[in-house]
């Protein structure tokens, strides 16, 4: 998967073919939640591992949005595919969102252990914060406020995260080439209509609160 994922998602969605969908989407279940659990890591700079509630909420939030995220996402992908002459299944279509989840899975045994070393500096956020003078600056600050401690280390474990990222998008995009039997770019304008797709949704869901919230 990490080297020749297109090639890889074809037989894994050839050995797919021969069981019951059921059965085979509960296997993508934990490969979901295990991928969203690291990009929740990564991008919350506010969570603590030392903290009993906000593990129990990565793990909440990582399973609900890991399930939501594969359910919904290839419903939307099916039909912006089929408008570019797609042909995989939503079923493909989910079977190629969880594999590709294997790359941030691998990216947890980088993670965790920073986490572990690192404690409240592994996370690091930019906030806007007053100065003496009263004008303004953007900073750099931990998990619990305090200004960040960069070391050439944490630099190099951050850029690896980072990179490991990308590549989970690229190979998304070639799973996803491979369950919809189309090319690299079809699918990449694929995953653009999803991104503009939950744009609408959320503008659409949103939109009366704005407007009760106005009156």
């Amino acid at each position: 998967m990490f080297i020749r994922p297109r090639s890889t998602m074809r037989r894994i969605l050839n050995k797919s073919r021969g069981f019951s969908g059921e059965k085979m989407d509960i296997t993508l279940i934990p490969l979901v939640t295990l991928g969203s659990i690291g990009m929740v890591l990564f991008q919350r700079s506010d969570l603590r591992l030392s903290n009993l509630i906000d593990v129990l909420a990565i793990l909440f939030y990582s399973f609900m949005s890991g399930i939501i995220g594969l359910y919904l996402s290839s419903w939307i992908l099916k039909i912006t595919g089929e408008w570019l002459g797609g042909k995989g299944s939503a079923r493909d279509i989910r079977f190629a969102i969880g594999w590709s989840s294997i790359i941030r899975i691998w990216a947890l045994l980088i993670i965790i252990p920073a986490f572990i070393v690192y404690g409240d500096n592994f996370s690091i956020s930019l906030h806007k914060q007053m100065l003496p003078d009263d004008s303004t600056a953007f900073v750099w600050v931990n998990a619990v406020g305090e200004p960040a401690v960069w070391t050439l280390p944490l630099i190099i474990i951050r850029s690896a995260i980072v990179i490991l990222d990308l590549w989970t998008f690229f190979v998304f995009i070639k799973c996803l080439s491979a369950a919809q039997e189309f090319g690299f770019w079809k699918a990449l304008c694929n995953v653009l209509f999803l991104f503009l797709a939950i744009v609408i949704i959320a503008v659409l869901i949103a939109l009366p609160f704005i407007i009760l919230a106005e009156r």
